[in-house]
């Protein structure tokens, strides 16, 4: 029950309907509206890391929510819904995310803190951020959610086909997380992380790297080995994550993690080179590019 109001709540926010004066579209600037709009269409060559959170994948949800007929408005109205239900679905997730790492997904005050601190760095369009602050700031449905039934919206985690938006936000932020216990020497920290993302089947290539580094920091040279292994078998591994493996694997200074770093430097020049039948470089995984793990702003972490 707990869970089902959870999505009915989240799902809720998918047809928030206000009005469009409240996005600072103008009601009376119709033009405006659409070409608003249709700024959030992709640039060439945008990805998800470098164009805003699940961008181009927001832009493509609201090109089929448009209505068939209608005017500008009508139109901006829907791009206006998308963008509501995917900056809940962010900030939950992150939110939850970021009360994860702190081990307080327990503590309402905790998480209220932390939802309205996400909900100032969400990397996306000022138009979704603005959305994003009526729905946390002056709505307030979403943390009310998120304080008042945590475990319930957490849960619904594990079902990607429920919330893919709030699943891959969750995935994304606990494996910056982890990177950021990694470069701390927190490796207790970075492992129950791991854990977690593995038992979700969110865990990147990336984030295994980061793992890596977490057991050689815990001095647990073949546990380490092993999971650098099973890195180097994962057909998702971009170049760029078997570099940063190689790299962790040589700063070890053991003659075994020198070999098996060898087999990933191998292995990254390989990928690299790889192409595909229309002679275009084989691009890297969404998947790898969703889970990097990039840094954490300091001034974020619990």
């Amino acid at each position: 029950m707990a869970i089902s109001t959870a999505l009915l709540t989240l799902a809720s926010l998918g047809t928030l309907q206000l009005p469009i004066e409240d996005a600072g579209l103008g009601a009376n600037h119709p033009a405006e509206a659409l070409a608003a709009a249709e700024s959030l269409a992709p640039k060439p060559g945008r990805t998800a890391a470098t164009s805003g959170r699940s961008g181009d994948f927001l832009w493509a949800v609201a090109v089929r929510s448009l209505p068939a007929s209608g005017g500008p408005l009508a139109k901006a109205a829907a791009v206006r819904t998308v963008h509501a239900r995917v900056a809940a679905e962010l900030l939950a997730g992150e939110t939850l995310a970021r009360a994860f790492a702190a081990e307080n997904l327990t503590d309402r005050a905790a998480l209220r803190s932390a939802a309205l601190s996400v909900s100032g760095r969400i990397e996306t369009t000022g138009f979704a951020r603005e959305t994003l602050h009526q729905t946390t700031v002056q709505d307030d449905r979403v943390v009310g959610l998120i304080t008042a039934d945590a475990d319930a919206v957490l849960a619904a985690v594990r079902r990607p086909p429920v919330l893919p938006l709030m699943r891959t936000a969750y995935g994304e932020a606990l494996a910056r997380w982890l990177a950021a216990a990694a470069d701390a020497g927190e490796w207790e920290k970075g492992l129950r992380i791991r854990d977690h993302l593995r038992t979700l089947d969110l865990s990147g290539p990336g984030a295994e790297v980061d793992a890596v580094r977490c057991l050689l920091a815990a001095g647990r040279i073949d546990d380490a080995l092993a999971a650098g292994r099973m890195l180097l078998g994962r057909v998702d591994a971009d170049s760029a994550s078997l570099e940063r493996l190689g790299d962790a694997l040589l700063a070890d200074k053991q003659p075994d993690a020198d070999d098996l770093a060898g087999e990933a430097f191998t292995l990254a020049s390989e990928r690299l080179q790889t192409t595909r039948t229309d002679g275009r470089p084989h691009p890297e995984p969404p998947a790898v590019r969703i889970l990097s793990s990039s840094p954490v702003d300091e001034n974020s972490r619990p």
